[in-house]
């Protein structure tokens, strides 16, 4: 999540990162994911147009998905307030023994 976060964002821009009660969103100041698109964004080997001349495999998103779904949790894509992508990852919790 990270890693894209500052792939796809402009030299200086911020990165913010906010993790509260088992959820993980990053927000970035990049050009986001087109609503069309993000349903795509955690398949394996996908690359939007933005990202086809960028290093990486498509891989990324996909792992954060499948680690998401191995521990009961879950994995989107929406636009954050600045215009650039916002992932959330959330995660049960459980109770201290």
């Amino acid at each position: 999540m990270l890693d894209n976060a500052v792939k796809f964002s402009p030299p200086g821009s911020t990165i913010t990162v906010h993790l509260s009660g088992g959820v993980v969103a990053v927000a970035d100041e990049g050009p986001g994911v087109p609503a069309g698109d993000r349903d795509k964004v955690f398949d394996r080997f996908w690359r939007g147009d933005d990202a086809r001349g960028t290093p990486g495999s498509g891989l990324g998103m996909a792992i954060v998905a499948d680690a998401a779904t191995t521990h009961g949790g879950t994995a989107r894509v929406d636009e954050a307030a600045g215009g650039g992508a916002l992932v959330v990852l959330s995660l049960p919790g459980r109770r201290p023994a």
